[in-house]
């Protein structure tokens, strides 16, 4: 009977490490940061982003060299009427600073909303097609403290993504 114990415990001892081995949870881990600065639907929308907003950047310059020219102005007459315009301009290019930064801000926060929303779903599709459970990702806050770097898929997803990417534009 002890032989058929022990032929039983260790077939069933061989089965428990057989599953685990096999049907172990899949995990990797990708650096955040590094991975949606180097996706290439980020950098196109930032180029985007930045011809967009070129002409009201120079805009804006050109009202902050306008406003210094007549501070200079005032700096040397001192005249009244000088003074009342300069505080008239100072006031406007506030107000128009103002207001190119909350549109800019908005229309940042659109555009990595959009690419975000773009490589969460092209995570999703890589780690069905890999057969992944889990991928977990870094930042600077800290969710992963270590992480082996075998377990590092970041540099692999990244070319996967870019690919997928070029592939649906």
């Amino acid at each position: 009977m002890s032989i058929i114990m022990t032929i039983v415990s260790v077939s069933i001892c061989s089965g428990i490490a057989i599953y685990i081995k096999y049907h172990s949870p899949h995990i990797a881990y990708v650096r955040n940061e590094y991975l949606i600065e180097n996706f290439d639907g980020m950098k196109e929308a930032q180029k985007a982003f930045d011809v967009k907003f070129q002409g009201q950047r120079n805009y804006l310059d050109s009202l902050g060299v306008i406003y210094k020219t007549a501070q200079a102005a005032y700096a040397s007459s001192k005249d009244k009427t000088t003074e009342t315009n300069l505080r008239q301009m100072q006031a406007q290019l506030i107000q128009y600073n103002n207001y190119y930064k909350a549109i800019t801000d908005e229309e940042d926060k659109k555009m990595t909303e959009q690419v975000l929303n773009q490589v969460n779903g092209y995570i999703k599709e890589y780690g069905d097609k890999n057969g992944y459970d889990l991928i977990e990702g870094t930042t600077n806050g800290g969710n992963i403290l270590y992480g082996s770097t075998s377990m590092d898929i970041t540099e692999e997803l990244l070319k996967a993504i870019n690919r997928m990417y070029k592939g649906k534009k």
